[in-house]
């Protein structure tokens, strides 16, 4: 055999192989603890991030053996919180803030004449 068709099979053979990491599956909702890996997924963001939430005591875990196990509704409570809070947020920084401007714009008006 060549060796221009070794190296055909070899590439051939190392793109076959190269997307075979799938992504970690979905959370069920019957699931009461995952890993580190579908828990990111799930909150959609970094290992790192994560660590530093379950540092903060923001996420329950614990081990199993070796293996760190996330508890799911803790992931719930998280996102509930984190939303409860974000609504808050926009709406006095939308809403009250502009009826405060617009309120602010009467009494001015009607203090001038």
């Amino acid at each position: 055999m060549s060796r221009e068709k070794r190296r055909r099979r070899r590439l051939a053979r190392k793109a076959a192989t190269a997307n075979t990491r799938q992504p970690p599956a979905p959370l069920l909702a019957h699931q009461r603890i995952t890993n580190v890996a579908r828990a990111c997924e799930a909150l959609d963001c970094s290992r790192d991030r994560l660590y530093d939430l379950l540092k903060s005591g923001e996420i329950e875990s614990f081990l199993d053996g070796r293996s760190r196990k996330i508890v799911v509704a803790s992931l719930d409570a998280y996102i509930a919180r984190r939303v409860e809070a974000s609504n808050k947020r926009w709406e006095r920084a939308r809403y009250y803030l502009h009826n405060e401007q617009r309120q602010a714009g009467k009494g001015a008006d009607a203090a001038s004449p």
